[in-house]
């Protein structure tokens, strides 16, 4: 299990696999991923824009604010599995370097080893390199599996959030759990 940062030459390397990825899981995200609905991404070509655009709106905002500022931002990761294929994609939303913290997502996994092993990972590039404290899910009311996890892998249970958009492009409502876990910092890191 590895993950590499998604910027412009691995996700340009990694296109086809990626298309692939979200065409044959596009029910299934594009009620969280507002980019994963067929008017947004329709061919491989507006969503190899699609992406690249995002890619350089995002450096955009950190070259431009800095990461010591109050302007959070998101990085996302592709997962590769131990025969270096793609097994998914996992991020960080809403990075908040003031007050230490992110949510934490990941998509398209399959099995819970390689979700636990990729969510160990972003946890150590979390505390390594953003100095987070916390990290973040949220999780619809409906979403027992997702729920199951984060419970299993020891996440909190925070709160329930009654009847909020599902993301800021998509009009659709439900009720939203938080889990929360806290990152422990180890002496020497």
């Amino acid at each position: 299990m590895a993950l590499k940062k998604l910027n412009l030459v691995t996700f340009t390397l990694n296109c086809n696999q990626l298309y692939i990825l979200l065409d044959n899981n596009r029910a299934r995200l594009s009620p969280w991923f507002w980019w994963a609905a067929r008017d947004i991404t329709p061919n491989k070509l507006r969503f190899y824009w699609f992406v690249v655009k995002r890619l350089a709106d995002t450096r955009f905002v950190k070259v431009l604010h800095g990461l010591d500022s109050t302007i959070s931002y998101d990085q996302q990761f592709i997962v590769y599995n131990s025969k270096n294929k793609i097994g998914g994609l996992c991020g960080l939303d809403d990075i908040d370097t003031v007050n230490k913290r992110a949510e934490v997502w990941g998509l398209a996994f399959r099995g819970n080893t390689e979700t636990i092993e990729a969510m160990t990972e972003l946890e150590d590039y979390c505390i390594t390199n953003l100095q987070l404290k916390s990290i973040y899910a949220c999780v619809k009311s409906t979403n027992r599996a997702s729920q199951l996890f984060w419970e299993k892998y020891g996440y909190d249970k925070r709160r329930l959030d009654l009847h909020v958009k599902v993301s800021q492009h998509n009009p659709k409502y439900a009720d939203i759990y938080t889990y929360t876990r806290e990152l422990i910092t180890l002496p020497g890191r």
